[in-house]
C-alpha cells in the first residue's frame, strides 16, 4: 500500500522543513537507550508539529549488529503518528520504508545545495588540530567544539526566529547564506593568523 507517491513526498518534506525552520515544528535531541553489557541500542526520535493540524510523532528504531549474522537489516523501527488534541494513535508505519522515501525525498535538494556552496565540514572541523600545540590540543578541541555544537543548535532557532518575524521562511536562506559568507572569511583570517610564525 502506497500512501505517498514521490511529489507528495517531495511536497510534504518541503513544507514540514519550512516549518521545521520557522518554529512550527519541535524536534528535541534524539534520546538513546544504551543497556550496559548490550551491543543493541534503541533511539526514539520526538517531535511535534503545531499546523496545519496539530500531531505528535515519534520514530523508534532498534539498532542489532547481530542481524547482520540473520541476514536482516541491523535497524528495526516504526513510525507513530498521534493526534495533537486527544492523543490518539493515528498511524503505525514501519521505519524502514518512511527513512527510505523522506530520504529519496530530500536527498537531490541537499546534495545539490552541498555542491552549489556549502563547505565541507571535515576542512572546518580540522582546523583546531592544525594550529594547537599537542599539550593544549585536547582543551582546545573541546573549546572549538563546544562554540561550534552552540552554533549548530541556536543556528536553526534563530532561522525560525527571523522566519516567524518576517513572515517567510525565505529569511532562513538569507541567513544560511550569510552564515557562509562568515564562514569563507573566518576561514581566510583563520589562514592568515595560523601563517604568521
Amino acid at each position: 500500500m502506497v500512501l505517498l507517491d514521490d511529489e507528495e513526498c517531495i511536497e510534504l518534506m518541503a513544507s514540514v522543513l519550512a516549518d521545521l525552520a520557522r518554529g512550527a515544528v519541535w524536534q528535541p535531541l534524539r534520546f538513546v537507550v544504551r543497556p550496559p553489557d548490550e551491543s543493541s541500542l534503541m533511539g526514539l526520535m520526538p517531535a511535534h508539529r503545531s499546523e496545519p493540524t496539530a500531531s505528535y510523532g515519534l520514530k523508534v528504531v532498534c539498532i542489532f549488529p547481530s542481524n547482520a549474522e540473520r541476514g536482516i537489516d541491523l535497524h528495526q523501527g516504526g513510525v507513530l503518528l498521534f493526534d495533537g488534541e486527544t492523543g490518539a494513535l493515528r498511524a503505525l508505519v514501519d521505519a524502514s520504508a518512511v527513512t527510505a522515501t523522506r530520504t529519496a525525498a530530500v536527498l537531490p535538494a541537499f546534495v545539490a545545495v552541498g555542491f552549489a556552496g556549502g563547505l565541507a565540514a571535515a576542512p572546518i572541523l580540522s582546523l583546531p588540530v592544525r594550529v594547537l600545540e599537542p599539550t593544549v590540543r585536547a582543551i582546545g578541541m573541546g573549546i572549538f567544539f563546544t562554540l561550534f555544537y552552540v552554533h549548530v543548535v541556536i543556528g536553526p532557532w534563530i532561522g525560525g526566529a527571523l522566519a516567524t518575524m518576517a513572515g517567510t521562511s525565505r529569511v532562513t536562506f538569507d541567513l544560511g547564506a550569510a552564515m557562509l559568507v562568515l564562514c569563507c572569511a573566518a576561514l581566510w583570517l583563520f589562514r592568515r593568523i595560523a601563517a604568521k610564525p
